[in-house]
């Protein structure tokens, strides 16, 4: 039988910003993390690489000049550098500043921002002091950022001042590189062990006129609906934004608002418009994302890369008689391509070495029908019969979290790939309320807490079992945060459907000291999941006693988000009751496990599955070698091997 893929495979190549194409098309370059070197060939003959520069820190972006490259790096604790690397490898510093971002470039010119007051690089004040890998989903400002946007000419070296304020945090340029829209960020502030930290919670687009004023032109609140600048000029604006509680392409012109497109009900993703406000492709994301696209020479090398892959096409664009195109799919990371008219279509860049040498497994997207007629999409990771066998496979139901504004996407998934290695089928739904399928989807969500939304999940599986691919007595659900609680949902009120269940981050208590906000039926801050008593009839805890099934229970200790006082009730009630639950926790961690983390749990839910389901899993000795900080607070004995495998780690006490 075939090993194990090996853990570090899974970590994410590098992304597409770490790869260009010259403005001429003729010259690619990319940053080689293996050594840190800028590497760059010509677009025809890649394996004849050449080594342009040594860089000394990894870059956050890429771009092609039609004189050399602009490479944007991170030095922490610094902050951000912009350098311009000619053809002869020679590095020229450009600018830098504790937090910088690149805007537009266009042949030798690039528009860019300074932040002031923003925090720089890898700094939140949620961070464990310790661990620098954690990641933080919460932004902290001292005040409200100050932005300066400058263009800079680097044929002549000349910077010009072009916009400043504190009332913007993206801009976008028109072809001259003007500033003619902006993008502002509401940020609500919330306390936190004394210290004020700002959560992201509206989006709004600005017109910026010739004099520097600017003129609001949409604000949405933040969720699973954005508002986005899609093409600007001085006297238009295109933006994505719903309407009708779908997403749409709104034209902005002067003292009006047209709508241009819109779509059924899947997310607008991407849209070509050029300057006299006609749009030539368009991109939604439903099961996959589907370009449309009126030029037929692009149009026909478009379908000629989908057609070489099964990955999706996220972005393209056309230089001289080639088109490049940005592939992410299952089985392969994401990709540079070309398609050439004389020579046909190729994958260019990057090679990833191990990445490429292992035979992922395919993933399917699908569309399924709810018990109320509702269409879900779902994506289906099937096994290696060699490892698994023949069909009805156990399965893994994976569960997103969010709920909303949040969705599961086609293309390569780690935790599916993970799964189907150990030998299961791997599903995930996107239940009603997930994010990128309309706001009527979304809306089916109000009040469905531990209703509808679970029975998405149930009917999800049901078609797994109906077509033979999963095997009924041998059933699983996990996930992390609202997937948490749609998994200790799941064996608490359909408790002979599952095997076992995985849950993270999960609150577990919607009503109560738990959740004070939530109290009083009047209250209408989290209006989709309800009042006191739809909370407490969608709590987990409430049907605590029905669990009969093996869980595996998992939080941070320093979760903000969802405290661990939730899930630590849920586990110590169940425990009491005589149920088999074994509660791990991270005693550094928040509402995310980082890096040692993350790969210590994923060790012990293969074991905790391997023990329900029959797969495969590493030896216990992984659990050490992966480096966690964690303690097993209860149910250690569960899971044979645990508790001999904790000892060593930071805090190694185990408390039963």
């Amino acid at each position: 039988m075939a090993d194990l893929i090996p853990p570090e495979a899974y970590l994410q190549p590098p992304v597409e910003r770490a790869v260009a194409v010259s403005p001429s098309g003729d010259t690619l370059a990319w940053f080689d993390p293996s050594i840190g070197v800028l590497r760059s060939a010509p677009t025809d003959a890649p394996d004849r690489a050449k080594t342009l520069a040594d860089l000394d820190d990894v870059p956050m972006g890429l771009w092609g000049l039609s004189s050399g490259w602009l490479v944007q790096s991170q030095v922490a604790p610094e902050g951000h550098t912009l350098a311009r690397v000619d053809e002869n490898g020679v590095v020229h510093p450009v600018a830098s500043g504790p937090w910088l971002e690149v805007f537009a470039v266009r042949q030798d010119r690039v528009a860019f921002g300074v932040y002031r007051d923003r925090p720089g690089p890898g700094r939140t004040e949620l961070r464990a002091p310790t661990d620098p890998d954690i990641s933080e989903e919460l932004v902290v400002y001292a005040k409200e950022p100050q932005l300066d946007v400058r263009v800079l000419d680097l044929a002549t070296g000349r910077t010009t001042s072009v916009w400043s304020g504190r009332r913007l945090d993206r801009v976008s340029f028109d072809d001259e590189l003007r500033p003619v829209a902006g993008e502002r960020y509401g940020w609500t502030p919330q306390w936190f062990d004394g210290r004020r930290v700002f959560t992201r919670t509206s989006d709004t687009v600005v017109r910026i006129r010739p004099d520097g004023r600017t003129r609001q032109v949409a604000t949405i609140w933040s969720g699973s609906d954005r508002v986005e600048v899609v093409r600007a000029t001085p006297d238009r604006v295109d933006v994505f934004e719903p309407v009708g509680g779908r997403p749409a392409l709104v034209s902005y012109g002067s003292g009006h608002a047209r709508v241009v497109l819109q779509g059924p009900g899947p997310d607008l993703v991407a849209a070509d418009v050029d300057a006299d406000g006609v749009v030539h492709a368009v991109a939604t994301a439903d099961a996959r994302r589907t370009w449309w696209i009126d030029d037929l020479a692009a149009k026909q090398a478009i379908d000629a890369m989908t057609e070489a892959s099964a990955a999706d096409v996220t972005k393209w664009w056309r230089a001289g008689a080639r088109t490049f195109a940005w592939m992410w799919g299952p089985t392969e990371p994401s990709g540079l391509w070309v398609h050439e008219p004389e020579t046909g279509t190729r994958r260019l860049l990057p090679s990833y070495g191990l990445w490429d040498a292992i035979a992922w497994r395919p993933t399917e997207a699908m569309s399924l029908t709810a018990r109320d007629g509702l269409t879900l999409t779902a994506y289906l990771t099937r096994p290696d019969e060699v490892i698994a066998g023949p069909p009805p496979w156990p399965l893994v139901l994976t569960v997103h979290g969010g709920p909303w504004g949040v969705r599961d996407t086609y293309g390569w998934n780690p935790e599916h790939q993970r799964l189907a290695d150990l030998g299961y089928a791997v599903m995930s739904v996107n239940y009603r309320g997930s994010g990128g399928f309309g706001q009527a989807f979304e809306d089916a969500s109000a009040r469905q807490w531990g209703l509808a939304m679970q029975d998405d999940l149930l009917d999800g599986v049901a078609w797994a079992i109906a077509q033979g691919v999963a095997d009924p007595a041998r059933l699983a659900i996990t996930g992390s945060s609202y997937g948490g609680y749609a998994t200790l949902q799941a064996l608490t009120t359909a408790p002979d459907v599952f095997a076992c269940g995985a849950a993270g981050l999960a609150p577990a208590v919607l009503f109560g000291p738990d959740r004070p906000e939530a109290t009083d039926d009047t209250d209408s801050r989290d209006i989709p999941i309800g009042g006191h008593a739809l909370r407490v009839a969608a709590s987990p805890l409430t049907h605590v006693a029905a669990l009969r099934r093996p869980l595996l229970v998992w939080n941070g200790e320093l979760d903000e988000q969802v405290p661990i006082r939730s899930a630590r009730r849920f586990a110590e009630e169940a425990d009491a009751r005589g149920a088999r639950v074994t509660f791990v926790v991270y005693p550094e961690a928040h509402h995310r496990l980082n890096g040692r983390d993350e790969r210590a749990q994923e060790v012990i839910t293969a074991r905790f599955l391997a023990l329900c389901l029959g797969g495969r899993a590493e030896p216990w000795s992984s659990l050490g070698a992966a480096g966690g900080n964690l303690r097993v607070e209860l149910g250690a004995e569960h899971l044979p091997g645990l508790a001999t495998a904790a000892v060593g780690l930071t805090p190694s006490e185990i408390a039963r």
